[in-house]
């Protein structure tokens, strides 16, 4: 009965093992996923104000072109309806 009682602990050790590398794969899993999560959703809620401000930049030096220079505002103007 010895051997078999110390084969059976030699297995469990090994299984108990195992089932606590599981549980720590398992918890840096959900880590990951938290982090990945946290960041997708700061990046949703930065990302539309940094293109709106990009966009207004862009906005603004065409703006700045076409007071300047009348001929170009209205041909900019009368392209408009080319654009859809």
């Amino acid at each position: 009965m010895g051997i078999f009682s110390s084969t059976s602990a030699a297995i469990c050790s090994v299984l108990d093992t195992a089932a606590d590398i599981g549980d720590a794969a398992g918890k840096t899993v959900s880590m990951a996923t938290t982090y990945v999560d946290n960041r997708a959703t700061a990046q949703k809620l930065t990302d539309k104000q940094a293109v709106m401000l990009t966009t207004a930049k862009q906005l603004r030096t065409v703006q700045a072109e076409l007071d300047a220079d009348a001929d170009l505002a209205a041909m900019f103007k009368s392209l408009a309806t080319e654009f859809k």
